[in-house]
Parts: C-alpha cells; sequence; structure tokens
C-alpha cells in the first residue's frame, strides 16, 4: 500500500521526463539524462531505446551476488 502511495505521489507532483538529453557514451556505459531533474536512464544501441528498469528480485539478486531471502508467514 506504501509503494502505491509513493507512486501516485511521485506521479502527481514528480517529474515526467519530458525533457530528455540525446544517448551518452562514457566509458562503458551508455544513458540518457532527464535534462529538468538529472535522473539518468541506460539506454541501449541494439535497440535504440531505454533500457527497462531492473526491479525483480531475481535480476537484483544477480547485481549483488547475494541471494535474497523472502519473508515467509508464521
Amino acid at each position: 500500500m506504501i509503494g502505491f502511495i509513493v507512486w501516485l505521489w511521485n506521479w502527481l507532483f514528480g517529474c515526467h521526463h519530458e525533457h530528455i538529453s540525446w544517448p551518452i557514451t562514457l566509458g562503458n556505459r551508455t544513458y540518457e539524462v532527464c535534462c529538468d531533474c538529472g535522473a539518468e536512464f541506460d539506454y541501449s544501441w541494439e535497440i535504440m531505446a531505454p533500457k527497462p528498469p531492473v526491479t525483480s528480485a531475481a535480476a537484483l539478486s544477480r547485481v549483488t551476488d547475494v541471494p535474497i531471502q523472502h519473508a515467509r508467514r508464521a
């Protein structure tokens, strides 16, 4: 429920990222930047579009190399 409230607050009052820069490549990373708020979005030259955000637990465990423990209900 808290996640929905945060999402709604950001949707109503946050940046909608309407002014995005051209893709920038520095080192091994390619990304775009919101010119209004400075948020960075990874960019893929293969699909010529921003990469989707990583939010799944499996993807997060690959990034951190630590298995994510799921809470068990009693």
